[in-house]
């Protein structure tokens, strides 16, 4: 009933319908003073209508007309779901790395996909894990009706993903990046080309971009046909999107580019689409190459020759004859590319898929391995000499001075709900105080680091750098304080995950200390962190938190309904100091 009023209110005060009182003043003074006050007024109320009716007309033209339209008329919007899914079949160090990770920085308990699978089908690539990977995932999103279209999901790798900054931090960066292609696409094609489509044309899924166009060759659309990195054409120095003479470096100077499906995110309901897309695509791939990154980047690639294709049939005049970039050749005759299969349904490869190509969201160090250090901002010294170091151009500012915007703003490393008095971390540190993996030569924390591990697929040849993943998780700010903060986790009361944009974003999972497993209908089965099956033995404790403490045990708060009498019994053990480790 309030919207109502508020926007009745709004209504008759644009339209000078309020209602008045009779005040009695000096009369020559009143007319003057009345005569300039309402002529001022027409003029605001004319100005108002115009600026209003423009704001509704780009609204509607826009992919998120409905959350627009909430927020000018009603200055408000709903809250929604923010899903977090782990493909992963069993567990290790890596995963738990992932799944502490998260929790310290309030992500929400994600839902795993394919737990318990074996992956022994010899006739398919890699045992069948991948093309399991699109079932699974598409098996739950089919799950949610079309009153979830709108929720966000983020499918991250369960062994490779490593959390560093707020879930806030990842939402407003998702937005932004969405925003810059989307005025890029119109630039390029036209908004009449835009709109040509069965499905209007606009980006709203973003996976992680990496420096090679691998398992695909230079011949297939998903190499050739896809945009420029939108990263300086000198990013790199003179050598930029150059080989290096180094066969394991080779590239090393290049821009990220190219797909890779490490870390996905966007709306249910495009997700949905692009999962059933991509399970087709790659159950027609040989078993040699097929991946289900092979299958993302080819539907990638297909969307973009087709969106050349469109913006050709509305190029005007003289502009069919002007080449001014590379990529209006894609079209080109050419004696070994390869040509998607098109059709003139043009709705049928527009997946509203692009890349992050500046590693906001997520960093992927394969085929980048020397691209970034932990650096602590606060010391402009050790930034300067760590760029140096690096053979970064050194302009003026140095490109990693500030911390970005969106980490100063988001709710600081350390803080937590604890409301005992009894954790222990440093809460007045801010984010500029502790060491963030950061991207020497652009000057971007990533949300999340993307290691490969010894659960990785990578291009054959190629090993881990297992030191080096080691290494980088002890030097991970919160690792020191790593069980406190978990601990203090299982005291806070349930909040949304993140605020951005004006939307409150919430797990959908009530339970902490443990995941959902995706079993084909909600709820899932519960599993804790602290079973043996996931990170509750002595040697995963050790890796993982390293603080010689014994096994990881849940705090009772962890435990889920129906635990009331054991749960009692340790809480009395804990707060009384003898709750003994487990062996």
């Amino acid at each position: 009933m309030s919207n109502y009023h508020d926007w009745r209110g709004f209504v008759s005060g644009l339209v000078g319908s309020r209602s008045w009182a009779y005040h009695p003043v000096n009369q020559t003074e009143a007319g003057e003073i009345s005569q300039k006050s309402s002529s001022r007024w027409r003029f605001a109320k004319i100005a108002g209508g115009i600026a209003l009716l423009w704001i509704i007309v780009l609204a509607i033209a826009t992919p998120y007309k409905e959350e627009i339209l909430d927020l000018v008329f009603f200055n408000t919007t709903k809250p929604s779901y923010f899903h977090v899914l782990l493909p992963a079949n069993e567990g290790n160090s890596d995963l738990c790395k992932t799944l502490f990770s998260a929790a310290a920085l309030d992500y929400p308990t994600p839902r795993m996909i394919n737990w318990g699978e074996d992956y022994k089908d010899l006739d398919v690539a890699y045992g069948g894990a991948h093309i399991a990977k699109i079932e699974g995932i598409l098996g739950f999103l089919r799950q949610l009706g079309p009153q979830s279209d709108n929720e966000m999901v983020l499918v991250a790798d369960g062994y490779e993903t490593i959390f560093q900054l707020r879930p806030s931090v990842m939402l407003d960066r998702y937005h932004a990046i969405n925003d810059r292609a989307n005025r890029r696409i119109a630039s390029r094609m036209g908004y009449k080309a835009m709109n040509a489509s069965e499905v209007p044309i606009h980006q709203s899924i973003v996976f992680a971009a990496q420096k090679r166009c691998f398992p695909a060759t230079e011949d297939d659309p998903e190499c050739y046909a896809v945009p420029e990195s939108d990263l300086p054409t000198d990013v790199y120095g003179p050598l930029t999107d150059r080989l290096s003479g180094d066969e394991e470096t080779a590239f090393s100077k290049y821009r990220q580019r190219f797909l890779n499906s490490g870390t996905i995110m966007g709306p249910v309901g495009d997700m949905k689409r692009v999962f059933e897309a991509a399970l087709v695509k790659a159950k027609e791939m040989p078993v040699d190459t097929g991946s289900e990154q092979a299958a993302f980047a080819s539907l990638f690639g297909a969307q973009e020759y087709q969106r050349e294709v469109i913006r050709e049939r509305h190029l005007n005049g003289w502009k069919k004859f002007s080449k001014r970039d590379t990529r209006d050749s894609i079209l080109a005759e050419h004696p070994s590319r390869k040509r998607p299969e098109l059709t003139d349904n043009t709705a049928a490869h527009e997946y509203g898929i692009g890349l992050d190509y500046r590693g906001e969201l997520s960093l992927p160090t394969v085929f980048a391995e020397a691209d970034a250090i932990f650096l602590t901002y606060a010391s402009a010294s050790s930034i300067r000499e760590a760029a140096q170091k690096a053979g970064v151009p050194a302009p003026d500012p140095p490109r990693v001075l500030h911390l970005d915007e969106d980490i100063k703003r988001s709710t600081p490393p350390f803080w937590t709900a604890d409301y005992t008095g009894k954790t222990f971390v440093p809460e007045d540190k801010e984010w500029s105080d502790v060491p963030l993996f950061t991207n020497i030569w652009t000057g971007i924390s990533p949300a999340t680091i993307v290691h490969p591990t010894s659960h990785s697929h990578l291009p054959k040849g190629q090993k881990p750098q297992k030191s080096q993943i080691r290494m980088n998780w002890r030097d991970l700010y919160f690792f020191p304080y790593l069980r406190q903060i978990l601990e203090t986790k299982a005291k806070a009361y349930r909040m949304p995950t993140a605020y951005s944009r004006g939307q409150e974003w919430w797990g959908p999972i009530d339970e902490r200390g443990g995941f959902r497993i995706e079993m084909g209908q909600m709820p899932g089965h519960w599993l804790d962190w602290d079973s043996d099956r996931v990170c509750g033995t002595r040697e995963i404790s050790e890796e993982v938190l390293g603080d010689r403490r014994g096994n990881w045990v849940n705090p009772v708060w962890y435990l889920p309904w129906g635990g009331e009498n054991e749960g009692l019994e340790r809480w009395v053990k804990q707060e009384q100091g003898k709750d003994e480790p487990q062996e």
